[in-house]
């Protein structure tokens, strides 16, 4: 069954079962390199570990984190290949203003978010398996 659904899929599995569900990928210059690695992994834990929701229908999202100090480029690419369903982009204007850059696997760009945005949109993915 699993096989005849990863030939469905082409390996590109929805968001709702993708074990790469986004990524985070801070655009570090020298100056902010701390401050954006340490809000990286904030946000990583604000859409990973939902710790106010004691429902069972809360759902764990899978967040991960580039901080190889390679170029944007390489890392989004790197992260397309992977088949991580979004690519969320921190820089310095979205550190000063709580938001993320989110594009999406197919190279489409959705634009910037609040974090709080971003959960709710990975969460109604979630609940209708999309």
């Amino acid at each position: 069954m699993l096989a005849i659904l990863i030939e469905h899929w082409g390996g590109k599995w929805p968001f709702w079962i993708n074990p790469c569900q986004a990524i985070v990928i801070p655009t570090t210059t020298a100056a902010s390199a701390k401050r954006l690695t340490d809000h990286t992994h904030e946000i990583q834990d604000m859409l990973a570990n939902d710790k106010n929701s004691k429902s069972i229908d809360s759902h764990r999202l899978f967040v991960d984190i580039d901080v190889s100090g390679n170029t944007l480029n390489h890392v989004v690419r790197e992260a397309q290949l992977a088949q991580y369903s979004f690519i969320l982009v921190v820089g310095e204007k979205e550190l000063e203003s709580s938001t993320v850059d989110v594009h999406q696997r197919q190279g489409g760009r959705i634009g910037v978010k609040t974090i709080a945005k971003v959960k709710a949109m990975f969460q109604d993915l979630v609940e209708t398996y999309q």
